[in-house]
């Protein structure tokens, strides 16, 4: 039966093969929908199968952990193709802090560097997801509330077997059900993992008094990072003043310190993130539990199959220092859109071996510099004897002085080149 975009059983499945059926229905995954519909039209079947249905968060519910740093250029795509996110869930970055562990600036990028009025927003998982699903929804994409278990070629297309035994043929399968899925192993493709030893420890925290939208960062000299993103406070009165007045703790750190972190009470806590930021960020009081998760750097060797397609962090995997873990994902999207047009007009349909050859030449190599770029940047500050990291900062601080170098960096975490 179907309901408002969504199917929980397989026996209203139409015959006609999927255009497109994306498996994983986080962000980047109901992102590919989205611009399967646009690239394809109205008369394709984009169909996407998740057991969980997206829930946008409630106007006063809590904060929900998992947070996003999503880029302007990905916001602009978004918007252009219908998506409304919501204003009482995100904050906006207007300026990216890096500081030294003497607590000086190495770097400082502002939106005015790239003649923008913001570098991205903050949002969480769940307003994210929902966002994009709720108007892809209204464009004619399906959601089976399903489980997938198997995945079959058969007579030139795809099988998707479910849970419960029902069968669903696609011309395209795109994964995109994250890091730990367990169909791409079935299918096949050799993952490539390295272990950073390290947790990301995330909380939440109310300010004393609002914020500017500065996203900062800090290297510390136990080989850890702490970064705090601005983050909007549903629960409190939207009176309409600027600046943010929550922030997002991400702290990478070793395992055993991720440990001692969590162990932490919501006081004890709070006074630990103050030794490194400072008073002058005005953290008032923890207001969620600390959760951590690994921390790790992967990829698939080849993220395209036989009329299969890899996505998100079911293809990559970087480090959080960056924040560039769904923005890979996003840029996995707005690349597939465009190829996928390319490809219409001349014919292909969407699981051609042509097309997908084309998306793997179009994304491996900004995946892999982005990679390259991000892990460099870990093993520099952990890796490197203590003077090669103090004459990178030196050199950081000095080029961060120039206007044309920042006006690149800005322009490059603004556009995210795809």
């Amino acid at each position: 039966m179907v309901n408002a975009g969504f199917s929980s059983t397989a026996s209203a499945w139409p015959t006609r093969p999927a255009d497109v059926a994306i498996v994983g229905g986080g962000p980047v995954g109901w992102a590919f929908a989205l611009a399967s519909r646009h690239a394809l039209g109205a008369e394709a079947r984009i169909i996407v199968c998740d057991p969980q249905r997206p829930q946008a968060p409630a106007d006063q519910a809590p904060l929900g952990a998992r947070v996003y740093l999503v880029a302007e250029g990905h916001l602009r795509w978004l918007a252009a193709s219908g998506v409304c996110l919501p204003s009482t869930r995100s904050a906006e970055v207007s300026r990216i802090e890096v500081l030294a562990t003497d607590g000086r600036a190495q770097l400082m990028i502002d939106a005015s560097d790239a003649a923008a009025e913001r570098l991205g927003l903050t949002i969480e998982h769940d307003a994210l997801t929902a966002a994009i699903a709720s108007h892809a929804r209204t464009l004619g994409v399906t959601q089976h509330a399903v489980r997938v278990e198997a995945l079959t070629m058969l007579d030139g297309v795809r099988w998707v077997e479910t849970a419960d035994g029902a069968l669903e043929a696609a011309r395209l399968v795109v994964l995109a059900d994250g890091r730990h899925g367990a169909l791409a192993k079935r299918a096949g493709f050799e993952r490539l993992e390295r272990d950073y030893g390290q947790v990301g420890v995330v909380a939440h925290f109310r300010l004393g008094r609002r914020d500017g939208g500065a996203a900062r960062q800090w290297f510390l000299p136990d080989g850890s990072i702490l970064a705090l993103l601005p983050l909007a406070d549903p629960q409190a009165p939207q009176d309409g003043s600027p600046g943010n007045s929550c922030v997002s703790l991400v702290w990478s750190c070793a395992t055993e310190r991720g440990e001692a972190l969590l162990a932490l009470g919501p006081k004890a806590l709070t006074e630990a993130v103050r030794e490194v930021a400072g008073r002058a960020v005005g953290l008032a009081e923890c207001i969620s539990a600390p959760v951590a998760f690994p921390l790790t750097l992967a990829r698939v060797a080849d993220p395209v199959g036989e009329r299969l397609l890899l996505a998100g962090d079911a293809a990559h995997a970087v480090h959080p220092l960056a924040g560039q873990g769904v923005n890979l994902g996003l840029a996995d999207a707005r690349v597939w859109q465009a190829v996928l047009a390319e490809a219409r007009a001349v014919g292909c349909d969407a699981g051609h071996a042509l097309l997908l050859s084309r998306h793997r030449r179009r994304r491996q190599g900004p995946v892999l510099a982005m990679q390259a770029t991000i892990d460099g940047l870990w093993r520099l500050y952990n890796r490197a004897p203590a003077p090669l990291a103090e004459l990178s900062g030196r050199a950081m601080r000095a080029l961060s002085s120039l206007p044309a170098f920042r006006h690149r960096l800005a322009g490059a975490a603004v556009q995210i080149a795809v």
